[in-house]
């Protein structure tokens, strides 16, 4: 879900297999640039530290 809201805010689009578990994000080099540091940055910061 966070990964879809990110790639939203920055015109891509989310493909998810639900087979395989994994995503794919469709958009321009730019955009998906910023989707990636986006999303990285944010899961960093939200998993615990134990």
């Amino acid at each position: 879900m966070l990964l879809n809201l990110i790639a939203e805010a920055n015109r891509c689009r989310v493909i998810w297999s639900q087979e395989l578990r994994f995503a794919t994000v469709l958009g321009f080099g730019a955009d998906l640039t910023w989707v990636e540091m986006l999303f990285t940055s944010l899961l960093v910061q939200h998993r615990p530290l134990w």
